[in-house]
């Protein structure tokens, strides 16, 4: 995956590195996901959306575009998955020159019903799977890192609480129509706990 912040590698070390967001982000997302039983499909799940992000007075002003859920089991036709509340909310976010995600709010009045059923923590778990978490000193050539963001939503009634530790790997560099990006690969590993829980679930 080419990042899609820029590097400023003027400074070289002991200076750490600086990384520099464009001023809008459009990220579009296709997900696939499949439930077996004893290696038997039982239910098909598939989401695509596109997250838009906008620099506005210093925090980006983000939300979620062209959002469509669906789910199928073996034999049956298709359904639409209706929407939760975070696929029509808009938020705000500060994103660190070191993809911190902080100052994160929705946009909306927390009196109303969707926005205060919305889970606290959704906004940082989206946007990790597309904002890469930036290492402080320039990593090496197959060089990696990690990263940890803990959440906790178990308040609510459908809200867990767990932690998304990603590994992140510094591929290589390239070229593309003249700008030079740092390609970057990364996995994350998310382990779940729901309220009252003894056992972990890892997605």
């Amino acid at each position: 995956m080419a990042l899609l912040a820029s590097c400023n590698r003027g400074e070289r070390a002991p200076n750490p590195t600086a990384y520099h967001w464009p001023e809008r982000i459009d990220w579009h997302v296709e997900y696939v996901s499949e439930a077996q039983r004893d290696r038997v499909p039982l239910l098909k799940y598939a989401e695509s959306k596109t997250t838009r992000l906008a620099l506005r007075d210093g925090q980006y002003l983000g939300a979620q575009d062209s959002v469509l859920k669906t789910s199928q089991r073996p034999g049956e036709p298709l359904l639409l998955v209706p929407y939760t509340p975070e696929d029509t909310l808009a938020f705000y976010v500060k994103l660190g020159a070191h993809g911190e995600l902080t100052g994160i709010s929705l946009g909306c009045d927390p009196a109303v019903v969707a926005c205060a059923s919305a889970l606290p923590s959704t906004v940082a778990l989206e946007l990790r799977r597309i904002i890469p978490r930036l290492p402080l000193w320039e990593a090496p050539q197959g060089g990696g890192w990690v990263d940890t963001l803990n959440f906790d939503d178990a308040s609510r009634p459908s809200g867990t609480r767990g932690s998304v530790i990603t590994s992140y790997t510094g591929r290589r560099d390239t070229v593309i129509g003249g700008v030079a990006y740092w390609v970057v690969g990364w996995h994350s590993l998310r382990t779940a706990y729901r309220a009252g829980a003894g056992a972990a679930g890892a997605v």
